[in-house]
């Protein structure tokens, strides 16, 4: 029988978009561990793939989960024609 995820983290139907903290509620109720726990091994994870993804031309692969990349950013300026206001943005990273 299928268990009603949503339902047991009270996530409302629709909602597709998580955080850490909705990921850490349900490992722990899943796995009986605290949610401490379960939210510094998502941290722990999460730095993992900053690491290897953010070497330069880098690609982290798990298989039957995803890939992760890094994007850049130009450098871009913005502003109204006329405007004394311009707004800049330095190179990134992501």
């Amino acid at each position: 029988m299928k268990k009603n995820y949503r339902r047991l983290l009270g996530i409302p139907n629709g909602k597709n978009n998580f955080n850490k903290s909705d990921i850490s509620k349900y490992i722990a109720q899943e796995t009986g561990i605290s949610q401490n726990t379960a939210k510094d091994a998502i941290n722990s994870f999460c730095e993992f793939v900053k690491f290897f993804a953010g070497e330069e031309d880098s690609c982290v692969t798990i298989a039957g989960f995803g890939s992760f990349r890094t994007k850049k950013y130009k450098y871009k300026a913005f502003g109204k024609s006329g405007s004394y206001k311009k707004l800049t943005f330095k190179a990134s990273k992501k």
